[in-house]
């Protein structure tokens, strides 16, 4: 291996372990969901609020994306990741339900460091085919964190409390600071900085809301990440409640789902070389209004069959995240950190107010949960088609006129 690929190799490894941040901070704690509820007092609907929480922190730290295109990567991240720590003990602590919802948003902000840096200094590296290729490897890194993640946090609730699961949390982000310290480079240099202006970042924010290409781009990666969230923060839940199975289960169910991902996501990335971002994004949204049709019609029948959807649903994701993200980032590299940073917004915002969307329409049941995921699904798929549609007028326009 050359030192310049080794190098390649081990900054994607750094970054893949920052990016985990997220992940980890909501994966970990899903199966802990019943037993803070039960030790706060709260029912299901309050305690959901902890994830919605995170979700619209995670949005809202977005804002370090355009910051970071001023001030370069490293900074902002490494002041995101010491957040972070900060408020994983917060949570960890939390004496009530009121403090543990505050402490969580706090933990979403911070952690919006380490997914939209990430992705932004891939947007700095590559270019090209390369980009959405490298989100895949990303993204497989997150999928396999997120296969023991659960797993772990089942464990840890076999000998200790929910608050067991944040005290590793900071344990991880300890170990994180100390590797992006030490490892990670800044990737984006002086020369390619943006100026720090509150109305230059105000023009940017307009031009990208104005971007119709880049709105529907935004809008399908919300609809389809909304999909996931519905349906996990949910199951644990339903696999006790409407199955007659342990709650351990859902470990053992969610790492088979990460896995599924996990090897969709080497598969998107290998079959870039062949297909389409548009073409496989498509691929991946019929494969998740398919589950959502299961799901809502013979979901109910047994928990192996509700497991078989969970799984298809969340492999899915594999060729959707990687693509949809490459394409509307595509015409931004110099202002990648802000087009991350918008992308961001829309996702964890709408996936935020999902989250606890079913449980304050009524009582959970898997049939519910089928038809949000089955109509956040065809809303997804349709904003596909419709990016992919106008992908390939422009790409018949710009062929016209140079020919």
């Amino acid at each position: 291996m050359t030192p310049s690929r080794r190098r390649r190799v081990e900054t994607l490894v750094v970054l893949g372990g920052v990016s985990t941040m997220g992940s980890v901070s909501t994966d970990m704690y899903f199966p802990a969901l019943p037993r803070t509820a039960h030790d706060l007092g709260v029912g299901t609907s309050a305690i959901q609020l902890t994830v919605t929480a995170f979700l619209i922190g995670l949005a809202f730290g977005q804002i370090v994306g355009p910051i970071s295109d001023v001030r370069g990567r490293r900074i902002p991240l490494l002041t995101g990741v010491v957040v972070y720590i900060v408020a994983c003990l917060g949570c960890a602590l939390a004496p009530s339900l009121g403090i543990l919802v505050l402490a969580r948003a706090l933990q979403g902000f911070a952690a919006a460091a380490g997914v939209v840096i990430t992705r932004a200094i891939i947007r700095d590296l590559y270019s090209g085919p390369d980009v959405a290729r490298y989100y895949s490897r990303l993204f497989f890194m997150i999928a396999m964190v997120a296969i023991a993640s659960p797993v772990v946090g089942t464990q840890v609730l076999t000998f200790t409390t929910w608050r067991g699961i944040f005290f590793i949390q900071v344990g991880l982000g300890v170990l994180i600071l100390l590797v992006t310290t030490l490892r990670l480079p800044e990737t984006l240099p002086l020369t390619k900085r943006r100026a720090p202006s509150a109305r230059l970042q105000g023009f940017t924010l307009l031009h990208l809301l104005r971007d119709r290409r880049f709105v529907v781009y935004a809008l399908t990666m919300a609809c389809g990440g909304s999909t996931l969230v519905v349906l996990v923060s949910a199951a644990p839940f339903l696999i006790p409640n409407e199955y007659r199975v342990p709650l351990h289960s859902f470990g053992f169910i969610f790492s088979a789902g990460a896995l599924a991902v996990m090897c969709s996501t080497l598969l998107n990335s290998k079959l870039l070389g062949r297909f389409s971002e548009r073409r496989l994004l498509i691929y991946g949204f019929a494969g998740n209004v398919t589950c959502g049709v299961a799901l809502l019609t013979i979901g109910h029948v047994s928990v192996w069959m509700f497991a078989v959807c969970f799984v298809s649903l969340i492999g899915s994701w594999g060729f959707i995240a990687a693509n949809v993200t490459a394409l509307a980032v595509r015409d931004y590299q110099r202002r990648a950190g802000s087009a991350i940073a918008v992308f961001g917004l829309f996702q964890y915002g709408v996936g935020g107010l999902a989250a606890p969307a079913v449980a304050i329409a009524g009582h959970e049941t898997v049939d519910r949960v089928g038809l949000f995921v089955l109509i956040l699904g065809l809303l997804g798929g349709a904003g596909a088609a419709l990016g992919v549609s106008r992908d390939r007028r422009r790409l018949l326009a710009e062929t016209a006129s140079t020919g």
